[in-house]
């Protein structure tokens, strides 16, 4: 493997900087119209770095041929027998799973070699939150894009995906107010989160508004549960039943000019006209509704029953959906990827990460807001998606992975 020397570059400026460069080259495709392969260039260097540890070790290679007869596999019988069409396309679609889990190996790696992994990891989500609050600024100046042009909605500055930007933006926040708030910090803490979700809101994404919302209010009631505290539960209740007036207090006497705001008058909108279902799941459930409806239609077809095991594929998603290629939920996209296999396999690998994660409580300080940030975005994968195919949330949050996975070897 790389030097110490060599590696601490690559992770201070690469890995540090990623979001960054990801902002410069939507700004080339956004406003000048020039495709560079900045962003790719980068996950494909660290996706060649995870595979230069795998290589290291015997059953880390069998864990990568395991993991490429899961999502190729299906995509070969596919070829072979009922579907040529899309095949290249579901190869690069499959490969964003296949990274997300190979990245991990690389942090494991790089973490358990080095001493300062904790200043490091969160060097990098503080630098994270920055580019990305700083993007969103952009905004209020005229500079940048929306995050839904079509009804010129929320600001993500220069980069190119808002509902991933949205990911990105929860994990990296998520992670630093619980470490305030694990700090005692808790007056910096409240103005962090309500900073945020102020940010949020100009983001204009449902998922980064209601979850940080939420966090606000659950974070530290969670904290007491997961610790078994029922005194400080009570306790942290009684504490902020105060500020869960005074918002309420200020959310009545406000409301007219909040509901002015852009995103909040686009989510109310949808509420108005009865379409609780489509607010929340921003039209999904239609294509996902179709896509089950075409499966009943064709059941008899014993291709069914095989593609169910391995996975329809996209040529069956566009037939089924009348031309969407993606239902834009991870777990359906994954479905017709790789079929109930898949599908499996990811879910055990989501538990198994969660695991990891409770069971290094002695060893890292900061696993009760890691806990909270995956279960949220496993949450968030499932019913919306762009967490697992997320080309810029898969490097943060694989870092925050495979840093548990080395404290399994050698305590920071």
């Amino acid at each position: 493997m790389l030097s110490f020397k060599v590696n601490d570059i690559i992770y201070s400026i690469i890995i540090c900087f990623y979001l960054f460069f990801d902002s410069i080259n939507g700004f080339f495709i956004g406003t000048m119209g020039i495709h560079l392969p900045i962003s790719i260039s980068i996950k494909l260097f660290i996706l060649v770095l995870s595979l230069a540890v795998i290589i290291k070790s015997k059953s880390k290679i069998t864990v990568l041929i395991g993991l490429i007869i899961i999502f190729i596999f299906p995509i070969i019988i596919r070829g072979l027998f009922y579907s040529q069409d899309y095949l290249f396309v579901e190869f690069n679609y499959t490969i964003k799973y296949v990274a997300f889990l190979l990245f991990i190996y690389y942090f494991q790696d790089y973490y358990s070699e080095n001493k300062r992994c904790y200043d490091l990891f969160y060097r990098m989500i503080y630098i994270s939150y920055i580019v990305v609050v700083l993007n969103i600024s952009l905004g209020f100046v005229g500079v940048g894009g929306y995050t839904y042009p079509s009804t010129n909605t929320g600001y993500k500055g220069f980069f190119i995906a808002g509902n991933e930007l949205s990911a990105v933006f929860i994990l990296s926040t998520i992670l630093i107010y619980g470490q305030l708030f694990y700090n005692c910090k808790f007056f910096v803490s409240f103005i962090f989160i309500i900073f945020s979700i102020s940010i949020s809101i100009y983001l204009g994404t449902k998922s980064s508004v209601l979850i940080l919302a939420l966090t606000f209010f659950i974070y530290p009631l969670y904290t007491k549960v997961i610790q078994g505290q029922l005194f400080y539960l009570i306790k942290s209740i009684l504490i902020l039943f105060i500020p869960m007036l005074l918002t309420l207090f200020f959310i009545y006497h406000m409301s007219g000019n909040i509901q002015e705001i852009p995103t909040i008058e686009r989510i109310l909108l949808k509420f108005d006209n009865n379409y609780m279902i489509h607010a929340v799941f921003s039209g999904r459930e239609i294509w996902f509704n179709m896509y089950v409806n075409y499966i009943h239609e064709h059941y008899s077809n014993f291709l069914v029953y095989l593609s169910m095991i391995f996975g329809p594929g996209f040529d069956f998603s566009v037939k089924a959906t009348l031309g969407k290629l993606l239902i834009e939920s991870d777990l359906v996209d994954l479905f017709t990827l790789s079929g109930v296999i898949g599908i499996t396999v990811i879910l055990c690998i989501a538990g198994y990460f969660a695991y990891v994660i409770y069971s290094s409580r002695a060893n890292v300080k900061f696993w009760k807001e890691a806990l909270y940030v995956h279960v949220i975005l496993t949450l968030i994968a499932i019913f919306f998606g762009h967490v697992w195919t997320s080309g810029m949330l898969s490097i943060a949050y694989a870092a925050m992975i495979g840093f548990f996975f080395s404290q399994r070897i050698v305590k920071c």
